[in-house]
């Protein structure tokens, strides 16, 4: 198996493609009632890409970014839309997709279609900041045309990894029944009152739609505004953060207040908004960070381009196989082929029995899968180093 080192930031990213619209995005951002903390300075370096740093402190929970709920994409958006609307609320009848995978779909299709149209599209400003095709195919692995990898450099560090030999596979098949449940579908059924769709949404369109989506979008609150009721959404600005596990961000939708135009002076119509604010001070020169969620390295090395050096959600996933090929009892290989996941900081004397007993029980067991979650595998003292240790045992 390829050793992959883990870098403690994101990847280097070219500074003359998005950053150079960075400034644009901000000044339409301004004109759109989307509201900036004072304190904030928005940067972009080769180490971190586009990041978002504070000048001055600022005191906790004080909103940070308040954006117009308009501006984010979502299913709700996308089969609302007065072109693809419609077409998509047909084709959710008929789908074969589940109801995650058909909303995330919707996301896509509506992407591709405002991407499509350039100047034209109310997130033109948005979309001009956003990674092509080609940038994300050199450092997201699940970013990619075709399954060949011969000609990615960097995508030769995953061969042999559950990366390349699962999620990779499994992300391009979801996408090809999305291309044929709902893209194909879409491009007929518009064929005579929107034949220009045909040239919006191709596979190579969808393929750099759902990177963009699976990369960037987050959940925010849904219109009952429980933090229990949430939808997943691209966000303009507040995608800027970068991710840090554990970062005490929030995401609210505080009651719709009537707001004025601070560019024309005139009173506009309450607006659904989204703040996000920060659970402690944050000091001066101090980068402003995004809470993901519980993402391992290996989830976001394949659908972020990007790991994380201490990363407190990290996995060690360890695959078993019977017997050698040949033998008796390799005929029974897909059943007794197990999955182990150790989660970093677990009780390395644990970990080790944990290998030991499914090593030993192996060919009698028809379970497929075996997760010992960090609940199951208490942390203590020794805990630290439990994962190259026990990844170096069960090695030998």
């Amino acid at each position: 198996m390829a050793t992959l080192t883990r870098p403690s930031k994101r990847p280097r990213t070219s500074p003359t493609t998005t950053s150079n619209h960075l400034p644009s995005f901000l000044r339409y951002l301004s004109t759109v009632g989307a509201i900036v903390h004072p304190n904030v300075t928005f940067v972009h370096s080769l180490s971190w890409g586009n990041h978002v740093m504070a000048t001055a402190p600022i005191k906790a929970n004080t909103p940070i970014f308040r954006l117009p709920l308009r501006l984010c994409i979502t299913s709700d958006t996308a089969k609302a839309h007065p072109t693809i609307g419609t077409l998509l609320l047909e084709l959710q009848q008929s789908s074969t997709l589940t109801s995650l995978d058909f909303d995330r779909a919707c996301v896509f299709v509506q992407l591709m279609y405002e991407h499509y149209l350039g100047e034209a599209s109310p997130h033109a400003a948005y979309i001009a900041i956003l990674p092509s095709l080609t940038e994300m195919e050199e450092r997201i692995a699940t970013t990619r045309i075709t399954n060949s990898i011969q000609t990615r450099t960097k995508s030769k560090c995953l061969m042999g990894t559950h990366i390349e030999n699962s999620i990779v596979p499994k992300h391009m098949s979801l996408l090809d029944c999305i291309y044929q449940d709902v893209i194909v579908k879409v491009v007929e059924k518009s064929s005579r009152t929107h034949p220009t769709l045909a040239a919006a949404l191709t596979y190579n369109q969808l393929v750099w739609a759902a990177g963009i989506f699976h990369s960037r979008a987050i959940m925010i609150p849904g219109e009952n505004r429980s933090s229990h009721a949430r939808c997943e959404a691209l966000t303009p600005l507040i995608d800027l953060l970068n991710h840090r596990p554990g970062y005490l961000s929030e995401l609210q939708r505080p009651p719709m207040l009537a707001e004025s135009n601070t560019t024309t002076s005139r009173a506009l119509q309450k607006q659904d908004v989204v703040v996000y604010t920060v659970g402690r001070t944050i000091q001066a020169n101090e980068q402003i960070f995004l809470n993901y969620g519980p993402k391992s390295n290996e989830d976001l090395l394949a659908h972020f381009g990007f790991c994380l050096d201490k990363n407190i959600c990290d996995v060690l996933r360890i695959e078993i196989t019977p017997s050698a090929p040949g033998t008796a009892s390799a005929t029974s290989t897909l059943l007794l082929s197990q999955e182990i996941v150790l989660y970093e900081g677990c009780h390395l004397g644990k970990a080790l029995d944990v290998c030991r007993e499914v090593v030993s029980d192996g060919l009698e067991t028809t379970a497929n899968e075996v997760v010992y979650k960090q609940e199951q595998i208490k942390e203590d003292d020794d805990g630290e180093g439990a994962l190259s240790s026990s990844a170096a045992w069960f090695a030998q």
